[in-house]
């Protein structure tokens, strides 16, 4: 197992990826982020993803990322995985950001998850040219992030070997849309990469080729029932697992664009819902909205505002039941 994702007594399963809190005025708010960060590892978190895409990272400033690194470490102390989002569509930007966190000044974060570069698709020597530097900037671990939805660019399994092979990452989340590939690296690595399901409603079938558990924005709200959907498969009990994703899967729906019961599209990308579902299950943190372009019409957010209520009432009645 790689050492930036070894917990005690056992693996890190559950990594969830935290949505930013903002002032009113764009400001990033530390104080919220710090209180965010102490309830997600109090409600089945096992670590945090920073900065990442539900972090808004797109439209985070180099000091934004830096500056969440340090408060959230602040706040849970020095014993909580934490994994910094600083990949970038500049290579030179995603190398210089990655060699701050790591210097002894920053120092907060265990490790890096780096997406691949976005927008311009870049060749596959390109992106292996990437991650190349960006490993020669830290001493820490890194973990690919393979998400051609968002980037418009596979990262192909040719190039995930040779990082792997160098030692150049230790280990990949898998946004692909399916367990294709994971399954081959897990079947070539074993554990000497960990390879995390980026996909919530693939959590189970991830884990099922080898996936150590998965970088989930579901988590936020649904981070207890999640891990005992991780206990239940790593004890054999296939038939709870099964059960407890499906609870699972409205929250995965949920979290980004999605057609609702009524046949209607909903345009509500990523961060949004889960912004909003953490407003609701925090009302006395100022967690504010996304930062533009991440808005939706209000139409949307009040569908949102009023499908988060069902969507925690269930949870709670499946937490019970999966107790």
């Amino acid at each position: 197992m790689s050492e930036i994702l070894d917990l005690e007594p056992a693996p890190a399963r559950v990594l969830t990826a935290m949505i930013t809190p903002f002032h009113d005025d764009g400001r990033l708010n530390h104080k919220a982020a710090q209180q965010l960060a102490e309830y997600l590892v109090g409600h089945g978190s096992d670590g945090l993803v920073l900065a990442g895409t539900t972090g808004e990272s797109p439209t985070l400033r180099p000091r934004d990322h830096l500056d969440l690194f340090d408060v959230v470490r602040e706040a849970v102390g020095s014993e909580v995985l934490l994994l910094g989002g600083t990949g970038s569509n500049n290579t030179e930007e995603a190398v210089e950001l990655t060699r701050e966190a790591s210097s002894d000044a920053r120092g907060s974060v265990d490790g890096f998850l780096v997406v691949s570069p976005y927008y311009n698709k870049p060749s596959q020597f390109g992106i292996l040219d990437y991650y190349t530097q960006v490993a020669g900037a830290t001493d820490k671990p890194i973990t690919l992030y393979n998400i051609p939805g968002r980037t418009g660019k596979l990262v192909e399994l040719d190039t995930i070997k040779r990082l792997a092979e160098a030692g150049m990452i230790a280990g990949v989340k898998d946004a692909t849309g399916n367990t294709d590939m994971a399954e081959v690296l897990h079947q070539q690595f074993g554990a000497d990469l960990a390879i995390y399901s980026g996909d919530d409603s693939l959590n189970l079938a991830f884990a099922r080729v080898g996936a150590v558990g998965g970088i989930s924005v579901a988590s936020g709200w649904a981070g207890v029932l999640m891990g005992r959907m991780f206990d239940a498969h790593s004890s054999g009990d296939s038939e709870r697992a099964e059960l407890i994703q499906e609870a699972l899967m409205p929250s995965a729906e949920f979290e980004s664009v999605h057609t609702d019961a009524s046949g209607q599209l909903r345009d509500t990308p990523n961060p949004i819902p889960a912004n909003v579902i953490t407003q609701h299950i925090l009302p006395t943190v100022a967690i504010g909205e996304c930062r533009p372009p991440m808005i939706a019409s209000p139409e949307d957010m009040a569908y949102l505002k009023e499908r988060a209520v069902q969507i925690l009432a269930d949870l709670q009645i499946a937490e019970a039941s999966f107790a």
